[in-house]
């Protein structure tokens, strides 16, 4: 499978997710009014799948492999601290999780290269840090706390 094949695939299928989570969004509106909260996730999905699609029915004179069995590799493993990342965004809140989970994936991404430690958990808890000064202070948005640390306070 090529990259189009496999964009395409995963373009449709992200699409189909939008349309039918936007059925879950609740309509105030009569059903005789066609513009609504659910009207862009509509459109936006619709377009995604089209667009999925087309890609997927394009002819490709080179036939190169989507993702080699290295990058498929990569692409489970920091979907894998995605992952878990949620789950520790659920258990621990905002302000744990995040700096772990942005070391692992800096890690990650520097591999071969010379960052020092020190370097990355700097960045990670430098850019919890200024994400939680943007929501919680200048956007006045509550962050999760966690099940667990719930318990604690």
């Amino acid at each position: 499978m090529n990259r189009n094949k496999g964009t395409g695939i995963l373009s449709a299928l992200l699409g189909i997710v939008v349309i039918l989570y936007t059925m879950t969004i609740p309509n105030p509106r009569s059903t005789a009014d066609m513009l609504g909260p659910r009207a862009f996730p509509y459109i936006t999905g619709t377009l995604l799948v089209v667009c999925g699609i087309g890609l997927f029915l394009q002819k490709s004179d080179k036939e190169k492999p989507f993702l080699t069995k290295h990058q498929w590799k990569r692409l489970l493993a920091i979907c894998s601290v995605y992952l878990a990342y949620s789950l520790l965004l659920w258990a621990f809140g905002f302000l744990i999780a995040t700096p772990l989970c942005l070391f692992t994936l800096s890690t990650m991404f520097s591999a071969g290269k010379k960052v020092p430690w020190w370097g990355r958990i700097l960045y990670a808890v430098g850019l919890t840090a200024v994400l939680y000064f943007c929501f919680f202070t200048l956007l006045g948005m509550s962050l999760p706390v966690g099940k667990f640390v719930r318990l604690i306070i």
